[in-house]
């Protein structure tokens, strides 16, 4: 393509837009960002103790989501989010796959993990 050739699809209005385009895409980016950041913030403060306590006692690996945490094992993991939505905690097992409403502490956690036999 030659230099006239570009110069035609390269107009004022192209360069005025990619101009206005990029700041929004960056700001846009920015706040999601936060937003992430402050669910996070919030979600650890209802459950930072019961996750550090759980991945200490079942050997598990925390990690942080966009909007909250995982605690992952072998053959299970459980995630606590916030969002609009509300907050919740998912429970994935072998046999089952569960998301109820609120954040679930260490002990609803562990019987969820771990039932007691019947």
């Amino acid at each position: 393509m030659s230099g006239e050739g570009l110069s035609k699809m390269v107009s004022g209005e192209f360069i005025r837009a990619t101009v206005t385009l990029i700041p929004v895409l960056l700001a846009m980016w920015w706040v999601l960002k936060l937003q992430g950041y402050l669910w996070r913030r919030t979600v650890w403060t209802a459950i930072g103790q019961d996750a550090r306590r759980l991945e200490a006692e079942l050997g598990a690996r925390l990690s942080y989501r966009w909007t909250g945490y995982q605690l992952a094992g072998d053959g299970w993991r459980v995630r606590w989010a916030g969002g609009l939505r509300g907050e919740t905690t998912a429970v994935q097992t072998a046999d089952r796959d569960e998301r109820v409403p609120g954040l679930l502490d260490a002990d609803a956690i562990h019987q969820v993990l771990m039932p007691k036999p019947a």
